[in-house]
Order: C-alpha cells, then structure tokens, then sequence
C-alpha cells in the first residue's frame, strides 16, 4: 500500500512470496509502476526486466553433479526448509529441474525423494527418520541457502552422504571446508541486486531501452576455489 500510494517512480524487488507478489505486480502494472524483479522468476506476471539464475536449470546442475559423484542405482533426497513450497515458485523450480533431469536420462521415479520440513528445528527429527527407513539415500539436495541445517546433521551423526546447497554464507563455508558440503551454487545476490538496480535508473533516468530477461551463470564453488569468492 505505501509504494502503492507512495508516489515512487520504480519499483526493485525479490517475489520471493509467490501469490502476494503477482497481486502486487498486477497493481504495480495497472498504476503504471516499472518493476524490475532478482532472484526469482514469475513467468506470469508483466515486469520491466529480469535478473538471475535460471532456476530449473540450477535444479539440473545439482542433480547433474549428483550422477558424478553417486551411483546409478543411489537413491536422492530433495529437502525444503522454512518455507510453504506451493507459495515459493524458487524452489518449486529448483525440484522440477531436479526430477527433469532424472526423468529425462530414464531413471525411475522413486530415485528421488522430497522432504518438506516447515520448522527447522524439527529437521533432526525428521531427517533421521526418513533416513532410518530409507538408507540407500546417498544424496541430499537443499533448495536453499539453509543447507547448513542439514549438513550438522550429516555431520554430527558422522553420515556419509554427499551434501549440495546454496549460497556463500559462513556456516555454509565452514562445512564446505570440512568437506561435508560437496558444492554450493553460487547465486550471486549481490551482483543480481546491483543489474537490478542498474537496469531501473537506465530505465527511469537515461531512457535505455532494457532487455525483459537477464540471466547469470550458475557458478559452482567447492573446496578448491571457494576464497576466490570470499571478496
């Protein structure tokens, strides 16, 4: 309502909550509020530009690193933390180009398992039981930057099971150090944020014709290469 009313000229923002950002796209677009979106991608709604990841391919990259480093007949596990999925199109995203890589290069079904977890401090709980009762699970997938939760776990029961994530954050580094995190997808908010910026005072200020979609690559950090990115 304050942008709504507030006489603002652009408008720059994450839709990270999906039903209430649409409604507010469409009221954006019916008073005739430039949005530029970062992160997340609504495919249904009409904004000035876009900029980040795609995050079906991003799902992809994850389960394409799995097969490397997994075995053909290894089963999967996708966890979602903190968040209602049905409202969090980023993570929806991230599963489905998971599942679609599988599908697609023929593997069955259940190789791949999904957890949805609403209140991290349930996550020892919950994983160790699904763990208990599904052990040929060598392979975890946490949609977002949350996967520390997991790798405590991973660590604290002496698991071995191979671990990606997201996100360049000191509890994620520290575990990708030890080795418990396998690879983190590097998402680059920063640099989304500052393009997602730059394209609105091109827009507002200088009048550049700006392109609708933006997308970065998806960069993988690991052990080796990981203080390249501390800077």
């Amino acid at each position: 309502r304050q942008v709504l009313n507030g006489g603002y000229n652009g408008v720059v923002m994450v839709p990270f909550f999906y039903s209430e950002s649409v409604k507010f796209l469409e009221e954006c677009k019916n008073a005739g509020l430039p949005c530029v979106t970062f992160n997340t991608f609504l495919k249904d709604s009409e904004t000035l530009c876009h900029i980040g990841q795609d995050l079906i391919q991003s799902g992809e990259t994850a389960a394409s690193l799995f097969r490397k480093i997994t075995r053909d007949e290894d089963k999967l596990l996708i966890v979602h933390l903190d968040e209602d999925t049905a409202n969090a199109m980023h993570m929806q995203d991230k599963e489905d180009g998971f599942k679609n890589y599988f599908d697609r290069n023929g593997f069955p079904e259940d190789k791949v398992k999904v957890l949805k977890i609403s209140d991290h401090l349930q996550i020892d709980k919950s994983l160790m039981e699904l763990l208990d009762k599904s052990p040929g699970i060598k392979g975890i997938f946490v949609s977002t930057s949350k996967v520390y939760y997991v790798a405590d776990i991973l660590s604290a029961y002496s698991l071995d099971i191979h671990l990606i994530g997201y996100d360049f954050i000191v509890e994620n580094i520290k575990h990708l150090e030890s080795g418990t995190i396998d690879f983190l997808i590097y998402q680059n908010p920063r640099r989304q944020a500052n393009l997602a910026i730059t394209c609105m005072v091109d827009y507002l200020a200088f009048k550049k014709e700006i392109p609708d979609l933006k997308l970065l690559p998806i960069e993988i950090v690991i052990q080796e290469n990981f203080k390249n990115y501390i800077h």
